[in-house]
């Protein structure tokens, strides 16, 4: 939410599938919250495979071979998904929102914490003295969507 009232962000959210899953009901709140608010400008998933998909979003769908024509806010949530967003040249803002992922590598994230164009958040203070524990990385906990936005105030 920007001080700028004529300020839209252009998000989007790189999940690994596109299905019924935590980082697919994130997204929604995160795009619901958006639209209601009057933040977002566009919306988009990226996904590595198509599943099923019973969450009900409103936004452009592609597959991850498409992210390199995207500029904007992209949300990661897991460690690989990073890796790849770090190693386009693009016009992206990467956050990356640790908890939400169903297997770690601690190598990878040990990496990704070295990256400074990558704004680290987490899903719960657990996990947020968690991430700060491995990487030494200050990040902000970011457990609703309205937390998410005023990262980006």
């Amino acid at each position: 939410m920007s001080t700028n009232e004529n300020y839209k962000m252009h998000l989007g959210v790189y999940v690994e599938h596109a299905g019924l899953t935590d980082q697919m009901t994130f997204a929604k709140e995160l795009f619901d919250y958006g639209k209601e608010k009057k933040i977002l400008k566009d919306k988009s998933i990226f996904y590595n495979s198509a599943m099923q998909n019973e969450v009900n979003i409103k936004c452009g769908m592609f597959n991850s071979t498409d992210i390199w024509n995207f500029s904007g806010t992209i949300v990661t949530f897991s460690l690989s998904n990073c890796l790849s967003v770090t190693n386009i040249i693009n016009n992206f803002n990467v956050a990356y929102i640790y908890g939400l992922e169903e297997k770690l590598n601690v190598f990878n994230l040990l990496k990704i914490s070295q990256e400074k164009n990558v704004k680290f958040m987490s899903s719960s203070p657990e996990k947020q003295k968690e991430l700060f524990r491995i990487t030494g990385v200050k990040n902000s906990i970011v457990n609703t969507a309205e937390d998410f936005f005023n990262e980006y105030k």
